[in-house]
């Protein structure tokens, strides 16, 4: 569900921008931004159709011997996911916070 929110949140931020003419071509950083941002979103997005195929699969077929190595490698992923986020919010975001 988080992973879904982000997903909205920043489709949102990046129509907002788009719609002020902050596209990815007024700027280097804009041009970055998009593409650290984006490619963050992609990765979010691949995590969370793999989370569902993942669901389905221990549904149809619980007694997988599979199941389990998909489940570890899933949570591979996403934590890694996550801790490439927490480097883009420190380069992205939080200089803008600081005076």
């Amino acid at each position: 569900a988080l992973g879904l929110a982000f997903l909205l949140i920043e489709f949102d931020e990046f129509r907002a921008l788009i719609g002020d003419e902050a596209g990815p071509g007024r700027s280097g950083f804009l041009s970055a931004y998009f593409t650290l941002v984006g490619t963050h979103g992609l990765h979010v997005a691949i995590g969370l159709l793999w989370m569902a195929v993942v669901t389905c699969r221990s549904l149809v077929s619980p007694a997988d011997p599979h199941l389990a190595a998909n489940v570890e490698r899933l949570a591979m992923f996403w934590h890694l996911v996550g801790l490439v986020w927490v480097a883009i919010y420190s380069i992205v975001y939080l200089p803008a916070l600081v005076p």
